[in-house]
């Protein structure tokens, strides 16, 4: 029967039109200040995933900042959350640590020849095959070893810290350098006020796999960010300008919004054909608790949450954020490194490897039937959560293999502040089950911890859920429950 003959197939034209317009709207903050933004999105076409968040840093006079090398520009947000009227879809706390997390899945390629440009995010590791020459040991300190190489300057040799060709002018006067691939460039220096971006997708994870048809909304869209503390946002060369703080400058933030547009006809019919839209997402629930350096040694049982929810991952870092430290700044990560159980760190720890077991208990079983204790495994496990493994050295995770460089990078000894600062943790959820009323429990033991300088300082133990959840589009309106 010729009515049965699917249209595709039929002999004539087949009406199609596959043009796509997209117009790109540059949006300023309807809120801004030192603690919060606030962006309203315009309801236009479809939302682009990988449109762009905008931060700048107002220069306060003092030269030789930069941002730390593993967040970039992300260190200038603690948290952030996504509204459409009074729904909230998506709300994310700590978001910088978390972006740290998810910045070690990020090549080293990709992160040399692109990020830090645009983000400032520099871990981008290559191997020193040089040896300490004598005369400059303890200033320009030169090894063999794994180490984070950037491009070379284009710019006639600049460097952060002055001075062109291969001679520094201040602060390091007469030092004549080898290689400027070991110093972040003056056009990074945050006294010449450098413009950096965040992926959309990135600051929000609704975006990752959805584009949103904002021109169906009628409800208001919001981004709402709450800044990072002032001590948090840079890293310094000088240790006399650690306590300096640098503002947010407010003319420069701005949200870079592609919108996507189809003829009319085709926006008419998709609109017609989709009454009610559903998105799937994930979203990250935080749990951090502070813990002292002897119950990390003794041991730790964390409740995580989750109750009745589908948890997929949970991620884990241990971090140093003790405000009164006001030396965060006089790192090269400010504090957005998670610390592992070093060798030779902490009273009694002699000559051996440092351990941690760690395991997950929810509906009554533990994830593992054996704790997982190697560092091996924990990477293993890291591997397996996401699918590719973390672009960061053993030693920069583990501190095992003890092939950090000692090369300083802007100054500041790798060994010190990058070896075993990327130690997170995760662990897939494979059973895709219902969370029961206990939730997920985190059993956790640091055999060998640094005991923090002032004596007591704790650490802080974060750990985010991923957690599946929908959200509907209907008649205008969107809701959003958990799976």
């Amino acid at each position: 029967m010729s009515n049965a003959i699917p249209e595709l197939i039929k002999i004539g034209s087949i009406q199609t039109n596959l043009t796509q317009d997209i117009e790109t709207s540059i949006q300023e903050p309807v809120v801004a200040d030192e603690s919060t933004l606030r962006f309203s999105l315009h309801k236009r076409g479809f939302i682009h995933s990988n449109s762009k968040l905008v931060l700048c840093l107002k220069d306060n006079g003092e030269s030789d900042h930069f941002l730390p090398l593993n967040v970039g520009i992300g260190s200038l947000i603690k948290n952030v959350a996504f509204r459409i009227g009074d729904t909230t879809i998506q709300e994310i706390q700590d978001w910088g640590e978390l972006h740290a997390y998810r910045s070690l899945f990020v090549s080293s390629e990709v992160q040399k020849e692109k990020e830090q440009f645009l983000s400032q995010r520099c871990i981008s590791l290559g191997v020193n095959y040089e040896t300490a020459p004598e005369i400059d040991s303890k200033i320009h300190q030169v090894g063999e070893g794994e180490t984070i190489k950037l491009v070379r300057s284009v710019f006639g040799g600049l460097r952060l810290g002055g001075g062109t060709g291969g001679t520094f002018t201040t602060p390091f006067p007469g030092r004549t350098l080898e290689d400027d691939s070991y110093y972040m460039k003056s056009y990074q220096d945050l006294s010449n006020e450098p413009t950096y971006q965040i992926s959309l997708q990135d600051l929000i994870p609704f975006f990752k796999l959805n584009q949103l048809p904002a021109w169906t909304i009628t409800s208001d869209i919001y981004i709402d960010i709450t800044l990072q503390d002032a001590i948090y946002r840079t890293c310094t060369l000088e240790d006399g300008q650690a306590d300096s703080t640098f503002e947010v400058k407010k003319d420069e933030t701005k949200l870079i919004i592609d919108h996507i547009f189809y003829p009319g006809d085709v926006m008419d019919a998709w609109a017609n054909a989709n009454k009610k839209v559903q998105f799937s997402y994930f979203d990250y629930r935080l749990s951090k608790m502070s813990l002292t350096t002897n119950e990390l040694t003794t041991g730790v049982v964390r409740n995580l949450g989750g109750a009745g929810r589908i948890v997929t991952k949970v991620i884990a870092g241990l971090f140093d954020e003790n405000q009164n430290d006001t030396k965060r700044s006089l790192t090269l990560l400010n504090k957005y490194g998670s610390v592992c159980a070093l060798r030779t760190k902490g009273a009694g720890a002699g000559t051996n490897q440092g351990r941690v077991t760690s395991n997950l208990k929810f509906n009554d079983h533990f994830l593992y039937p054996v704790d997982r204790v190697l560092s091996s495994v924990h990477f293993y496990d890291l591997t397996q959560s996401e699918g590719v493994p973390p672009f960061v050295t053993r030693d920069y995770y583990s501190g095992e293999s003890r092939t950090t460089s000692a090369t300083q990078f802007n100054f500041r000894s790798q060994i010190d502040f990058l070896r075993g600062q990327f130690f997170f943790q995760a662990w897939r959820l494979n059973r895709n089950e219902c969370i029961s009323s206990r939730g997920i429990e985190l059993y956790q033991t640091y055999n060998i911890i640094t005991a923090l300088a002032d004596g007591t300082s704790t650490y802080t133990l974060k750990c985010w859920l991923e957690v599946l959840k929908y959200a509907e589009l209907e008649d205008g309106k969107m809701t959003c429950y958990f799976a």
